[in-house]
């Protein structure tokens, strides 16, 4: 069972540093911040079609970088 706690929990790092990396390199992007995007869309279920173009592109940027580095 711990085994699992920890795979979670590195899994867990290794999100938050790829979607970190993203608002870095897209701080100087017109839009919101990648991360806030991606937590809008998962957590709160928010409706994206709406969106600007400029945070359209940045979710692509964050959702990209979740899928590499998950495998999908």
């Amino acid at each position: 069972m711990l085994e699992v706690i920890e795979k979670v929990k590195r899994r867990f790092g290794d999100a938050t540093s790829v979607l970190d990396a993203c608002d870095r390199e897209q701080r100087m992007s017109a839009g919101k911040r990648p991360t806030l995007l991606v937590y809008q869309v998962i957590c709160t279920d928010q409706e994206a079609m709406s969106w600007s173009e400029e945070d359209l592109g940045n979710l692509r940027v964050a959702l990209n970088a979740l899928v590499r580095l998950f495998r999908l």
